[in-house]
């Protein structure tokens, strides 16, 4: 492994010290990760819902509100049609309960069985008995092309609400909300199908205040050099639609003659200290121009009672998105800031019920693998703080049911104790269970599912080893057939539920991107696709399309259906592709190090560095430290079966620290006999028995 560690300016830390009021370890990390200003500082460093973007930044979000909002007025049933993996079912549960609340005549579905990926006729058939005539998908729904031309020929209307790739063809839906459209007006294209439903439900409330559709102008005057400048945005729905900037030497022109009327006609005007804007106003123009405004100031002054008397540029200076983005920091952007700071605290805009729901965003967030950057971070964040206050009760059970109510919930709990045990219910045909937990409101009722998903979690592993060897030594022969650059493996002994999880696995045997393919009684294939090394799978199995019944997914998790009648050539096809494939191995060999740490800096205080980063997961790796001639006081192998793992105890100073070192049994004797190590780690909890551990996980060593 190569061990690299960024050279960064003293100057730049020194400065990022200073503006983020950070200690030197933290402005390092934020230097070396090129998290230094905009919105990946903003993002990593703050945790407030007032940075989560405006779910009308959707283009066509005002077009499924209204939809659902008619369907409301006229009773109409509504489904709420999911997928079954935790995406699903979170983004399920979410709309269900939301829909439910406002009076909504709604059902939901989510596959069972061996039934297939995404809308299907059998569901739509099923809603046209019963009279149904809206349909709403969620992470799911942007690949069903036919199945939507069905609904619309059955007079249902389809609000897609998805975030996979769309195909060539886009369906005929009454409006999609997906954020990997290229129009959609949405600044990030990477958020789960979760946090889709999530905005689809934020704009549903807001809709329901009488700022919906309002158009609203903020307007301030300043003076410059010998002229005064006019800036007005024009909002609706709380986004900017419209900006108009006007440099005016007082009486050099009339009112009329400005583009100031057209504008501001009919439009309600907020500004700040209107006695001041006025006679600004009256000094460019002069009298007899009557202005209709009202004064934001009084109001906020009466909320943030810290603020009373401070002028726009005073607010500007406190301005805390001004200090992450210096060229968005003018007196118009701190009245736009503090404007919509006002209206979301005044109409409640992220209390109980997103506090709930966020926890659920979050948890799709972590399980679909979506980057951790941007607007992501601040779900995530936000969703481990409401966790930690008060978890979700089927979340807690889960918990509880494993021993794990004492410890904080974190990017790990969260990843490796509650998503796995939810999967669990759609990998086994039976995800209506998870979403039922969920929704369950007796505590009994939610007790016994709870217990459900924990048997199907167990009889899960119990399914992917067996399949795992089934598929094991034909994977070897499949690595060199197809180039070393690609594994595929079928067989009508496998669970299609599992086979994301055996290519997973594939992929970190031999670090190549893996298909694993289930022969369905039905005489169809489906397989899953799974990539590594900055290989996107879909640039793989879009140009095989000709093969599919379906396919989609995502750029490194992907997933297809074909006849099997069609497999050898299928197969055949992938071999020839293999052959193009370019993998960046030279990335995965290399240690990119945030920090070299003293010896004297491996305190349990060093925790508190390591925690003002979190999240980490997809995009965002645990901080990698380094610390040189380290002393191992003692070293053992570990491990049940076959004793392969390597633990250590180091001298730190003052303290001692446990490390493991995974599958590096066979350093043992060289480890006892050295002078002193050089380490890579990354320091991490070990819970046990209730308590929890300080332990470091090593990532490489050299033996001095």
């Amino acid at each position: 492994m190569q061990w690299k560690k960024k050279n960064i300016d003293s100057n730049l830390v020194k400065s990022l010290m200073q503006k983020f009021g950070c200690d030197a370890l933290s402005a390092s990390i934020l230097a070396r990760r090129n998290l230094t200003e905009g919105k990946a500082a903003l993002y990593s460093l703050e945790t407030n819902s007032r940075y989560l973007y405006s779910p009308f930044l959707f283009k066509n979000m005002e077009d499924a509100v209204d939809r659902i909002l008619h369907a409301k007025d006229e009773g109409e049933k509504v489904l709420i049609f999911g997928d079954r993996d935790v995406d699903g079912i979170t983004s399920t549960t979410v709309l269900y309960e939301a829909l439910s609340s406002i009076g909504i005549d709604a059902t939901w579905k989510i596959p069972v069985a061996d039934e297939p990926y995404g809308l299907s006729i059998k569901a739509i058939d099923e809603f046209a008995q019963n009279d149904g005539t809206l349909i709403i998908t969620v992470d799911c729904g942007i690949s069903n092309k036919a199945e939507i031309d069905y609904a619309n020929s059955k007079g249902i209307d389809v609000i897609i609400t998805d975030h996979h790739k769309p195909q060539e063809t886009i369906p005929d839906a009454f409006t999609i909300i997906n954020p990997q459209l290229e129009n959609s007006g949405y600044p990030l294209r990477e958020i789960s199908g979760c946090a889709v439903a999530w905005k689809l439900v934020l704009a549903l409330r807001f809709a329901q205040t009488e700022l919906y559709k309002t158009s609203i102008c903020l307007l301030n005057v300043r003076p410059i050099t010998d002229a005064y400048t006019i800036e007005i945005r024009k909002l609706v729905n709380l986004v900017e639609v419209a900006r108009l900037t006007e440099h005016i030497q007082p009486g050099a022109l009339d009112f009329s003659s400005t583009k100031l009327p057209t504008f501001l006609a009919g439009e309600q005007i907020f500004v700040w200290n209107e006695g001041q804007q006025k006679k600004l106003l009256e000094h460019i123009f002069g009298k007899g121009i009557e202005f209709a405004f009202c004064d934001l100031q009084p109001l906020v002054e009466k909320m943030f009672p810290q603020l009373k008397a401070s002028s726009l540029l005073k607010l500007k200076d406190f301005s805390t998105i001004g200090k992450y983005d210096e060229t968005k920091n003018t007196e118009i952007d701190a009245f736009f800031n503090i404007f919509i700071t006002f209206i979301q605290q005044a109409n409640k805009t992220f209390y109980t019920k997103e506090l709930e729901e966020i926890q659920l965003v979050a948890l799709s967030t972590i399980s679909d693998l979506m980057p951790l950057h941007d607007e992501n971070r601040m779900i995530l964040k936000l969703g481990m703080e409401a966790m930690n206050k008060k978890l979700l009760p089927g979340l807690a059970d889960i918990l509880a049911r494993q021993g794990a109510t004492s410890q904080k919930v974190r990017t790990h709990e969260i990843g490796w104790l509650l998503a796995p045990v939810l999967n669990a219910s759609g990998r086994m045909g039976k995800a209506e269970l998870a979403v039922k937990m969920l929704l369950a409101k007796n505590i009994g009722e939610r007790t016994e599912l709870v217990e459900q998903l924990f048997k199907m979690n167990d009889e899960r592993k119990h399914l992917g080893e067996t399949c795992w060897n089934i598929i094991l030594a034909p994977s070897y022969q499949s690595f060199d057939e197809y180039n070393q650059r690609l594994v595929v493996v079928s067989s009508d002994k496998l669970n299609r539920g599992i086979s994301g999880i055996l290519a997973s696995r594939l992929v970190n045997l031999f670090n190549v991107p893996a298909i694993v393919m289930c022969e369905m009684p039905d005489n169809t294939v489906v397989g899953s696709c799974r990539s590594v090394c900055g290989f996107q799978i879909l640039d793989l199995i879009a140009p095989l399309k000709r093969f599919f019944i379906d396919y989609g997914g995502h750029n490194y998790a992907a997933g297809f259906t074909i006849h099997k009648d069609n497999l050898l050539a299928f197969k055949k096809a992938l071999k020839d592709a293999s052959e193009s494939i370019e993998l960046n191995t030279h990335a995965s060999s290399i240690l990119e190090i945030d920090a070299e740490l003293p010896k004297h800096f491996l305190t349990p205080d060093i925790f508190n560095c390591v925690d003002s980063f979190e999240p980490f997961g997809e995009g965002f790796p645990e901080l990698m430290f380094m610390t040189k001639e380290l002393i191992v006081e003692d070293a053992d192998i570990v491990g049940k079966g076959e004793k392969k793992h390597l633990k250590l105890t180091l001298k730190c100073g003052d303290t001692k620290w446990p490390a493991m070192f995974w599958n590096s049994g066979d350093l043992l004797q060289s480890v006892k006999a050295s002078k002193s190590i050089d380490m890579v780690y990354n320091i991490s909890r070990n819970y046990y028995g209730g308590n929890m551990f300080p332990q470091l996980i090593v990532q490489d060593l050299k033996i001095n």
